[in-house]
């Protein structure tokens, strides 16, 4: 069950940095729309309105989503350590006292 856990964890790895890659590219695509248009803008200008946008919006809020669900699976598998760890020490425990 824990290797199966730690695979899922793998791939929402995967699925995390595609997501943040995506992200990234969306900031990057707005940056050059929005110098490349004919208003003239600074630069604080330009980082708000890359902010605001709205592809770049949803694909923050995407990557948001997936690194949840990455990191819940994470927390999971440490719980489950943490279970197996003190199983083993519980049977470890029983065998001293026999």
């Amino acid at each position: 069950m824990l290797f199966a856990y730690n695979e899922a964890r793998a791939q929402g790895e995967e699925v995390y940095d595609k997501a943040k890659a995506s992200y990234e590219e969306a900031q990057a695509e707005a940056y050059i729309r929005i110098k490349s248009g004919e208003a003239k803008v600074t630069e604080k200008h330009t980082e708000a309105l890359v902010t605001v946008d709205t592809l770049v919006k949803a694909a923050f809020q995407h990557m948001l989503d997936v690194k949840r669900d990455y990191e819940t699976l994470r927390n999971y598998i440490e719980s489950l350590r943490a279970k197996k760890d003190c199983l083993i020490q519980l049977g470890a425990s029983q065998r001293k006292e026999m």
